[in-house]
């Protein structure tokens, strides 16, 4: 007998030691640690130099403008001296105001710009020059333009021009300067930062590194170990339970069996992975049809099967029950055991029926009880029967007899005759071991036989009974012979309970009546002496009684 349930139950695995956890844990911590602190470097010092940087260019192109402005001022000034129409020389005179006063602002923006990041006390000291001969230079350019509009004498042109020509070589050479030594400011910062980025850079590739070697590797070995350690342990598990084990897809073909299906089947296991479990079992149809509906609706079926694998079949009933393992597959994967309980099932049929001759022997215990009853019920019919008999013969022998004499004698013979045969039989029907009867009780004639069975007792005890049915009643079924032993039971009981009590307390009252719609009671009461709290206490006891003959 095979059967088929589920299990979600899996056995705990054994953690890591400690004390590796532990030492891991704080390498990881120190590494991470690591990396936080250099991308907190990198944007603390190195991407906001970078940026410093990318800012100054505009201030070093700045400089290049400011020349291209200073010599745009000279040409213009030079060019008011030459031979030009009024109209001409006018546009040369405004062209050199806008000149000058453009130079004026952009030379202003240098100064007050803040690059202090870039700045050396050699370009401190070029800057001050150079402001020096921009201020010169800024004077003798107004006082050309003053006199050019009033047209000054040329000797005045010329000298102011001649200051003018002078003073511009010396701004550019500053200007020259300062431009260089910001380009040079600005690749040794820019190799700084390059070298604090390999540092960094270098500093990443140890980290990442250490982790390899320190932390990952190791723990990977860890897991490897106790990943090989688990499967062993659970293959060893699954392979030498005493359950049946498979893994199925959803229309039942086996993709894993361990050995003890294997041995219930008698398969090997080329035999059945890839098919269907039921083919191994008949008859086919119900067998399908039941471990599909376990494992696609998940409940418990139970199947009468057989094993057709080998010679001797093996009759079996199947419980099967499934739990889904796998549901993030397309394909899900269930888990079936198999579990062998033929014995378990040949055990339950022993003790039920173990349990019925224990029924049958209480029972004729109890007829047995109700002998010397049953001997004085036996007598009245059986004592009748001789009187009419002797009846009859004195008839015949006074010959004062007629057909109709003879038929009345024979009809009372008859009643008695039939009246003990009816005492028999009920007595016989109690005794007999029949199979358990479930069919609609009719309570009224329950009672009536009950009473009949017991009334020998009732005459041996001086007692009797009074029935109370409540009407109507539902219709409920039942086995009546086990409802009928229950009651002479606990009447058995009552009436040795009455021992020594007067005649007027010798009365039982029988009462069923509806507790609920769906309940009925059935209440047996005495006047007998009652259980003490010590009795009681033991009640649940085996077979604890306060009966002296047991």
């Amino acid at each position: 007998m095979l059967n088929f349930f589920s299990s979600a139950n899996t056995p705990p695995s054994d953690p890591l030691p400690s004390a590796p956890i532990l030492r891991l844990r704080r390498q990881a911590l120190l590494a991470l640690i690591g990396l936080l602190s250099l991308l907190a470097l990198y944007h603390l010092a190195i991407q906001p130099a970078i940026s410093e940087l990318v800012t100054g260019v505009p201030y070093i192109n700045s400089y290049g403008r400011q020349r291209m402005l200073s010599q745009r001022l000279t040409k213009a000034l030079l060019a008011t001296q030459y031979g030009l129409s009024d109209q001409e020389r006018k546009q040369r005179i405004e062209e050199a105001h806008n000149s000058l006063q453009e130079w004026s602002q952009q030379h202003h923006d240098l100064l007050t710009h803040d690059v202090d990041y870039l700045r050396s006390p050699a370009i401190d000291q070029s800057i001050e020059k150079l402001d020096m001969h921009f201020r010169n230079m800024v004077a003798v350019a107004g006082q050309l333009l003053k006199a050019v509009e009033a047209n000054a004498p040329d000797a005045e042109l010329r000298s102011l021009t001649t200051n003018l020509l002078n003073e511009e070589p010396l701004f550019l050479d500053n200007m020259n300067r300062i431009v260089g030594l910001y380009e040079e400011e600005v690749r040794r910062r820019v190799s700084e930062l390059r070298t604090s980025g390999w540092i960094i850079f270098g500093l990443l590739i140890a980290i990442a590194l250490f982790l390899h070697v320190s932390i990952l590797s190791p723990a990977i070995r860890s897991l490897s170990t106790l990943y090989k350690s688990n499967l062993s342990r659970y293959r060893t598990l699954v392979e030498n339970m005493n359950d049946g084990l498979a893994l199925v897809d959803r229309i039942g073909t086996v993709q894993f069996a361990n050995r003890r299906l294997l041995s219930l089947l008698e398969v090997s296991p080329e035999e059945l992975l890839g098919r269907r479990l039921d083919d191994f079992l008949v008859p086919a149809p119900d067998a399908r049809s039941s471990l599909l509906r376990a494992i696609v609706q998940q409940e418990i079926t139970e199947s009468r099967f057989h094993r057709t694998t080998t010679p001797t079949p093996l009759d079996a009933v199947v419980r099967c029950q499934s739990v889904e393992i796998d549901a993030t597959d397309s394909d899900p994967v269930f888990l079936l055991v198999v579990t062998d309980i033929t014995e378990e099932k040949s055990g339950r049929e022993r003790l039920k029926e173990l349990q019925n001759q224990l029924a049958r022997v209480n029972r004729l215990k109890t007829v047995g009880e109700m002998t010397a009853g049953l001997a004085h019920e036996l007598g009245q019919p059986i004592c009748a029967i001789s009187a009419f008999v002797g009846s009859c013969r004195n008839q015949v022998k006074t010959a004062d007899v007629t057909p109709e004499t003879i038929d009345e004698q024979l009809q009372r013979i008859d009643l008695a005759a039939t009246r003990a045969a009816e005492i028999l039989t009920r007595f016989r029907n109690y005794g007999r071991m029949t199979p358990q009867i479930l069919k609609p009780l009719n309570f009224p004639a329950l009672i009536s036989d009950i009473e009949k069975l017991c009334q020998p007792l009732f005459a041996q005890a001086s007692a009797k009974l009074v029935a109370e049915i409540e009407t109507p009643l539902p219709t409920i079924e039942g086995d009546q012979l086990l409802i009928q032993q229950v009651l002479i039971n606990l009447i058995q009981n009552s009436v040795h309970a009455l021992d020594g009590l007067p005649g007027e307390r010798r009365t039982l009252s029988l009462k069923i009546d509806l507790e609920s719609e769906s309940t009925l009671q059935i209440t047996l009461m005495d006047r007998g002496r009652g259980i003490s709290s010590e009795e009681m206490s033991r009640m649940q006891e085996a077979f604890f009684t306060t009966r002296s003959d047991g």
